[in-house]
């Protein structure tokens, strides 16, 4: 089972997946064995998305026998950076879309307006 402690630091290094990042590692690749907590995790995939900002990786861990726990898949991906614009604007249309969508649903779906949602 995958600790706290595990988490923080799977949560922390994603940011380092960045190549513009000023700790960059460039050991987080697909197919890497990288130690978390005591355990060691293989790298499944690792995103860094230039056109968007957004950073993610999926790792799972090695058991005592070398297999990889596909079971055990853990998916971490790095919050807004406040000083990347890519990362500022892509949250600022992901939340546009949120608002339109849930402004969609109500209206559609709902038989009286018990959220206040003016739909348009």
């Amino acid at each position: 089972m995958t600790t706290d402690k595990q988490y923080r630091q799977l949560s922390d290094d994603i940011y380092k997946a960045e190549k513009l990042h000023p700790r960059y590692d460039k050991t987080l690749k697909e197919g890497a064995i990288k130690e978390y907590g005591g355990v060691n995790y293989q790298v499944l995939k690792v995103e860094d998305n230039t056109s968007n900002g957004m950073q993610a990786m999926a790792v799972a861990p090695v058991n005592k026998a070398d297999k990889v726990d596909m079971s055990k898949v853990v998916i971490t991906y790095a919050g807004t950076n406040s000083d990347d614009n890519k990362d500022i604007q892509t949250k600022i249309l992901i939340k546009k879309h949120l608002l339109k969508n849930t402004k969609f649903f109500f209206a559609r779906y709902c038989h009286y307006n018990m959220l206040g949602v003016e739909s348009t």
